[in-house]
């Protein structure tokens, strides 16, 4: 009964979000995603990150409400999959659900134009299954990953954190990366006018906000499992590099929660 609690929890404070609320966070041509899917000439990046524009292609809306309605439904799943991490991790459960959904980022990018709920629900769902050891399961959310956005490699840290021998999955994704990226080319390469243009106080401040009270809370952790600590790791490198190559703002951060939220319940022994 908790967890429905929380997903209407959630429901009520992505509906903003679903309406256009947020639509001055959301790049002017996200609904290109979903067009170039319905038969639009694809371009970088659109093209290597295939799988959400096409959910939001079956649904029959505008694109861009249709990409939103997609968000939602994966910042549903992110919660739930974050629940079972901390069950794994012997977490207060209620608390989980308050510290993801009582947050800056689920109020502004959960139901938002973007892919990035989706790399969070790929990130948590991937780790509980590497913590369960169920690595059939990574493997396949793996698979699918690939073909929702390269960040979703940080899966692969999260598994050799658990277990070396997982570092097999490496020539997985990398097929499955080939496969959604066909003869697309990489576009995440350093750039002085990127780096410029995220040296600004308001994206920071963003950044900040989504990092946010589990961020805080998780730094004073104790015991941490080493696959939540790797998960970590990774979202700090991307952030680190898309400084100097991408668009940052909170949206980087926010990818932390799926490794956060549980660090931050995990029980303190004596």
């Amino acid at each position: 009964m908790k967890r429905l609690a929380f997903v209407a929890i959630l429901l009520a404070i992505c509906l903003p979000g679903l309406l256009g609320a947020n639509a001055w966070l959301e790049n002017s041509d996200v609904d290109r995603y979903v067009e170039m899917t319905r038969g639009e000439m694809c371009e970088v990046p659109f093209c290597y990150r295939p799988t959400v524009p096409w959910l939001a292609s079956l649904l029959p809306f505008a694109a861009v409400t249709s990409l939103r309605l997609v968000s939602l439904v994966c910042t549903v799943g992110a919660y739930l999959c974050i629940d079972r991490i901390v069950a794994l991790t012997g977490g207060n459960r209620t608390r989980a659900g308050w510290l993801f959904a009582a947050s800056f980022p689920v109020a502004a990018y959960g139901a938002s134009g973007y892919i990035d709920a989706a790399v969070l629900l790929v990130l948590a769902a991937g780790t509980w299954a590497a913590l369960a050891r169920s690595w059939w399961a990574f493997g396949a959310i793996l698979v699918v990953g690939a073909g929702v956005s390269e960040k979703t490699a940080i899966l692969l840290l999260v598994a050799a954190a658990q277990d070396r021998r997982a570092l097999a999955f490496v020539g997985l994704f990398a097929v499955a990366q080939f496969a959604a990226r066909g003869t697309s080319t990489f576009g995440w390469w350093p750039d002085k006018e990127m780096l410029r243009g995220n040296l600004t106080p308001g994206r920071w401040f963003r950044v900040a906000l989504s990092f946010g009270v589990p961020a805080l809370l998780a730094a004073r952790a104790r015991n941490v499992p080493r696959p939540l600590l790797a998960g970590l790791a990774g979202v700090v490198g991307l952030l680190a590099y898309g400084t100097l190559a991408a668009r940052v703002d909170g949206r980087f951060a926010w990818l932390a929660c799926a490794f956060t939220v549980p660090t931050a319940l995990i029980p303190r022994r004596k």
